[in-house]
């Protein structure tokens, strides 16, 4: 990905760079104010220096690369990556744990082989919910009546509206 590519998009929400991908450039998503998810392949080897700074509403990065990139100490600057997880695959752990920038970030998660996603999702149709209980999207907010396809939490529970 090339140097400043995305810088600024502040629309961007979510981004994936593809298995093929080896490298991000310099300033790749430098200031993607609602930038939330990042997806890395598993073929990048180098992360540029800034490529995810400024981007404070990051929640999750999921990077599929065993062996952590390469990657400028200040790749994540200011993106408050001490509040987002970090996902990588179960076999790099120990490696990411140990590792600046990737040791910086709240919580170091493994994926598992045996799921690609690593979501786990277990659903309870609508109608055998408590119909007092209230409804929660995935960011936290209450929602009176589900009015969109998706997943919410009501009772501690997910429930998939179709």
């Amino acid at each position: 990905v090339q140097p400043s590519a995305f810088e600024g998009f502040s629309s961007i929400k979510s981004i994936v760079f593809p298995q093929d991908i080896t490298k991000i450039g310099e300033k790749a998503c430098f200031g993607c104010s609602s930038l939330t998810e990042i997806s890395i392949g598993a073929e990048i080897a180098e992360i540029g220096n800034l490529a995810f700074a400024n981007c404070p509403k990051l929640d999750d990065v999921w990077c599929y690369a065993i062996r952590y990139p390469a990657t400028a100490t200040d790749a994540f600057k200011d993106s408050y990556i001490d509040y987002v997880i970090l996902h990588v695959p179960a076999k790099g752990l120990k490696q990411y744990m140990n590792q600046v920038p990737w040791s910086g970030f709240m919580d170091v998660v493994p994926i598992e082989e045996s799921d690609p996603t690593s979501i786990n999702i277990s659903v309870t149709p609508l109608e055998e919910e408590n119909p007092e209980s209230p409804y929660y999207d995935l960011k936290g907010r209450r929602v009176d009546v589900p009015t969109q396809r998706g997943i919410y939490i009501r009772n501690g529970k997910k429930v998939f509206v179709k």
